[in-house]
């Protein structure tokens, strides 16, 4: 488990030094996350915080730095939020996508 950490984290690090973009619709990668199972809501949080002082249009007016704050805020609209978070870790960006355009999920138990 930890090996399969430590190769998403170098993927990582390697995919920004080249300046290579992370999948638009890969939520946990864009927040800089290295797995949704051990992700807390308190992490989600924190890193969202981090990651706005760095990419906020206030705080760094780049073009590429608003684009990727707009990265940001979408997924942690998503990873925030408890039952998108769920539909999201189930059926990935489609599933929210059907979400917001009103498809139910039931909610399991």
């Amino acid at each position: 488990m930890k090996t399969a950490l430590l190769a998403i984290a170098f993927v990582l690090v390697v995919s920004v030094l080249h300046g290579q973009e992370v999948d638009d619709d890969d939520y946990y990668a864009i927040m800089e996350l290295p797995n949704k199972d051990d992700s807390t809501d308190k992490e989600i949080k924190k890193q969202f915080r981090l990651l706005s002082k760095k990419f906020h249009p206030d705080h760094n007016p780049s073009d590429e730095a608003k684009e990727k704050y707009k990265k940001i805020q979408r997924a942690h609209d998503v990873l925030s939020d408890r039952k998108k978070r769920r539909v999201y870790d189930k059926k990935g960006a489609e599933g929210i996508r059907a979400l917001e355009n009103g498809a139910f999920f039931p909610e399991e138990n």
